[in-house]
C-alpha cells in the first residue's frame, strides 16, 4: 500500500495519536512526563497514544495545551501548530 493510500485509510483517532507522538518526539517528552501533566496514567496515556483508545475531544484540547500546540493541529484541520490562532484564520 503507497503512503497517499495508508494517509487515506488513516482514522482521524489514528492521526491524532500520530501527530501526538510526533510532538512528544520533537519535544523530547516522555509519556510519563505528559501523563503526569494531564492527570492520567501512563498506561491510559499509552493507550491512547497505541490506538488501542482514541482521544476523546477535551482530552485533545489538554494534550494540545500541554504540548503547547494547536487542537486543530492535532486533529488534523491546521498544519500550522500555532496556539491561540482561531479555526476560521489562516
Amino acid at each position: 500500500m503507497t503512503s497517499e493510500a495508508n494517509a487515506m485509510s488513516e482514522t482521524l483517532a489514528d492521526a491524532v495519536a500520530r501527530r501526538v507522538r510526533g510532538v512528544m518526539g520533537e519535544k523530547r517528552i516522555r509519556q510519563a512526563e505528559l501523563a503526569l501533566k494531564l492527570g492520567v496514567s501512563q498506561p491510559s496515556l499509552s493507550r491512547r497514544l497505541n490506538g488501542d483508545r482514541a482521544f476523546e475531544l477535551n482530552e485533545v484540547e489538554q494534550v494540545a495545551a500541554a504540548l503547547a500546540v494547536s487542537p486543530a493541529y492535532l486533529l488534523g484541520f491546521a498544519a500550522d501548530r500555532e496556539v491561540g490562532l482561531p479555526m476560521g484564520n489562516h
